[in-house]
């Protein structure tokens, strides 16, 4: 399978680029400060749709909403942004795999 530039851009802003920024704006901007409000579990459940809502995608809602809440107990037990970046890059690059294979 030869690499196209189009299909080398998709991973890139898949694996690298969204999930850096989706990460620092949803856990370390939206969850942290809507934590201090609602608690741990409103503003992960809140954040969590948010996250879902952003991506647009109906058939995948409920995936992305899991994701959502598993990313933000990642962020909240690790306490680190690096963690989530990673495992929402993995996340990302298996799906990607899957739509490929």
């Amino acid at each position: 399978m030869g690499y196209s530039s189009e299909l080398i851009s998709i991973l890139v802003m898949s694996v690298i680029i969204s999930p850096i920024i989706e990460e620092i704006y949803f856990r370390k901007i939206l969850y942290t400060s809507a934590k201090k409000y609602l608690g741990v579990f409103w503003s992960g459940i809140i954040n969590s749709l948010l996250f879902s809502v952003v991506h647009l995608n109906l058939h995948s809602f409920p995936v992305l909403i899991m994701l959502g809440m598993i990313l933000t107990l990642i962020y909240e037990n690790d306490g680190s942004i690096i963690s989530p970046i990673v495992f929402h890059s993995s996340f990302n690059i298996i799906m990607i795999a899957f739509i490929l294979i």
